[in-house]
């Protein structure tokens, strides 16, 4: 119950944010300036790398899915459907406000604003411009903090069922069947880290040790490709033009 009511108010949170972010895009369209695109790379390629990293936590969190894969029917082809799907989705709706906010204000504004996105919308909306983003950002918080609670309760919740963490972590509340003292643990997680920790820091850190782990990850597919049988692939989820894709 647990698991199938919080993935009911993802869905409804994630909708109601990408409907304000399509009436953002679809607004703004018509105030871009195709001049302000050119240069293209402005500072050249060292400025595109310095906000990789940053950058790169704008696609991440898709790895969450695979941590409540016990939760999902079908996991071995629902999983990388998932996965695939809610990248490509997240990457076009960051395509798309880059695209408005970089072609209505010039990027030296934008570089230096504090809020770029909120002087973005100022400037295709007015006033209800921020507001609508205000919205846009209280809309997303509980949808990130939600994603979080759940895989960080559910790694933890795995890990002491095997052994890995006190067994109190395993504990399942039978009204509702979940396990309370891991979502205990991954909300205390999250409060620590928003009241302890510089944004500046946090984003940074967690930028980096994402990178590192999906290195880690990259490496295990690979190998995991290679020693699976022929069988257990017919049986399995395989992405084409491997080893590009290394599914």
């Amino acid at each position: 119950m647990g698991v199938q009511w919080s993935g009911k108010v993802q869905v409804f949170i994630v909708v109601i944010e990408i409907i304000l972010l399509l009436t953002f895009f679809a607004i703004g369209f018509n105030h871009v300036d195709y001049t302000l695109f050119v240069p293209f790379a402005p500072t050249g390629i060292e400025g595109i790398l310095a906000a990789a990293l940053v950058g790169f936590l704008s696609m991440v969190g898709w790895d969450g899915i695979v941590a409540s894969a016990e939760e999902i029917k079908n996991p071995t082809w629902t999983i990388p459907i998932s996965i695939i799907s809610s990248i490509l989705i997240v990457m076009l709706l960051y395509i798309g406000l880059l695209f408005v906010s970089v072609g209505v204000v010039p990027w030296t504004e934008l570089g230096a604003s504090k809020t770029p996105v909120f002087l973005a919308s100022e400037q295709i909306l007015g006033g209800i411009g921020p507001l609508l983003i205000n919205m846009v950002i209280v809309i997303a918080l509980p949808a990130t903090a939600n994603p979080f609670i759940l895989c960080i309760s559910r790694t933890a919740f795995a890990m002491a069922r095997n052994g890995l963490l006190p067994r109190r972590f395993s504990h399942i509340y039978s009204q509702y069947n979940t396990p309370v003292w891991a979502i205990i643990l991954g909300v205390s997680i999250q409060i620590l880290f928003t009241i302890n920790s510089s944004i500046n820091i946090a984003v940074s850190a967690t930028g980096f040790l994402y990178i590192i782990t999906f290195i880690f990850t990259l490496v295990a597919f690979f190998i995991s490709r290679k020693k699976t049988t022929d069988i257990d692939q017919d049986q399995q989820f395989k992405v084409p033009l491997y080893p590009l894709l290394p599914f």
